[in-house]
């Protein structure tokens, strides 16, 4: 949900959280996804992956876009109460990051860590004690995307490679 701009006193500052270009890109592309479903006519979802081709490229963008939608969703399903999110656009607001979007950020950060346990209290946190897996296994697969090269995830939310084996062998 989106606020008139002012700041309150449970948002950070972006650049006191440390975030790195790639997270600073999810967290854009999760506000523009969080803003197409508060406000559906806004289509802020086209923002987002206009903003995934811009800052992750052709090749990379549009599956790094489906992914976070992936951790958006997950979200959504598990969580009941209102997400408190700033604008990706609003200059004023898109600095800060709200409690809920620091929750948020830091399952992506825990993944990217490769540290389940982490992944998932932050995840039961905000997902308010429902099912975690889901959440923790959609941000593993955003964080393999993001970094490729990187150290082996968690097995136990790693991405289902038994679906995506399978769909090689029917083609």
């Amino acid at each position: 949900m989106t606020r008139p701009c002012h700041r309150t006193s449970n948002e950070s500052d972006v650049v006191t959280l440390g975030y790195t270009t790639d997270e600073r890109g999810v967290l854009t592309l999760a506000r523009f996804y969080f803003q197409s479903f508060t406000k559906p006519q806004d289509q802020s979802w086209l923002n987002a992956v206009g903003h995934a081709l811009q800052q992750f490229g052709h090749q990379d963008g549009p599956n790094i876009a489906v992914a976070v939608l992936a951790v958006v969703q997950t979200m959504r399903r598990s969580r009941m109460s209102v997400f408190q999110f700033n604008c990706a656009e609003c200059r004023t607001c898109s600095v800060y990051v709200t409690a809920a979007e620091r929750a948020f950020m830091s399952i992506i950060r825990a993944a990217a860590a490769n540290n389940a346990e982490a992944a998932e209290g932050h995840a039961m946190i905000l997902c308010e004690g429902n099912d975690t897996v889901p959440l923790v296994r959609a941000a593993f697969t955003l964080v393999q995307l993001l970094y490729p090269e990187g150290e082996a995830r968690s097995q136990r939310y790693a991405p289902r490679t038994d679906i995506q084996e399978a769909a090689k062998v029917a083609h």
